[in-house]
């Protein structure tokens, strides 16, 4: 599987990672700033959620999870008719 790089989405994120009251020219947010592309993902490369942050990332993931399941029985179903 070939990787893609994505353009980081720091307005999203920052206001949610655990260093955002450390001032842009100390590490860790300059180290993360100076990344602005990752591969495979729109996240900063240094990038810590808060704990509220990571509890909804979890439950947005398993969202996800459970409907590609749901799609995939769908997609299965249509093939057996």
């Amino acid at each position: 599987m070939d990787s893609k790089e994505h353009i980081v989405e720091f307005d999203k994120y920052c206001e949610h990672c655990i260093y955002k009251d450390h001032p842009d020219d100390v590490t860790p947010c300059h180290e993360c700033l100076t990344e602005p592309v990752n591969t495979d993902s729109r996240k900063p490369v240094f990038f810590e959620g808060t704990k509220e942050f990571k509890r909804k990332e979890k439950c947005r993931n398993e969202r996800l999870r459970l409907e590609s399941k749901s799609r995939m029985k769908t997609i299965n179903l249509n093939k057996v008719k």
